[in-house]
């Protein structure tokens, strides 16, 4: 064999090698990718699931608001949570590290908080709370 033959066969073998490294990594990318995406599909899985159980809960949530509505008063809309008595409202409400909840305390916080759709994160203030259920309604259907 030529040197110039052995040149071009050391050059075939290295740019050979070199294929054989950039296939390895591309393999490894996909690999990556593929179990990626696999995470994303579960998470998202996961995630469908519990925003069944959070619109569950505010279905049960909003049932039960009716109900005490129609038990306090039977003949007007609900406006504000602060129509509720104390008792009545803190068994909707999580425990308060600070105390009671009063009823003008609550007022402030549902004027300060806002409540998000999960689909479109439209923002809606807390105590409008009824007007984002039927949006859900609508944007979920």
């Amino acid at each position: 064999m030529r040197p110039s033959q052995v040149n071009v066969l050391q050059k075939s073998l290295l740019s050979q090698n070199e294929e054989q490294r950039r296939i390895a990594a591309l393999e490894q990318q996909i690999q990556l990718s593929a179990k990626d995406f696999e995470n994303e599909k579960i998470d998202r899985q996961s995630m469908q699931h519990q925003l069944h159980k959070v619109l569950k809960e505010l279905r049960k949530a909003r049932d039960q608001i009716t109900k005490l509505e129609t038990a306090k008063q039977p003949n007007t809309r609900f406006s504000e949570p602060s129509s509720y008595n104390s008792l009545e409202f803190e068994r909707l409400n999580i425990n308060d590290p600070y105390g009671p909840t009063s009823p003008s305390k609550v007022t402030n916080l549902l004027d300060e908080s806002f409540l998000e759709c999960p689909k479109c994160r439209a923002h809606y203030p807390t105590s409008r709370h009824r007007e984002l259920l039927a949006h859900i309604d609508y944007c979920l259907a």
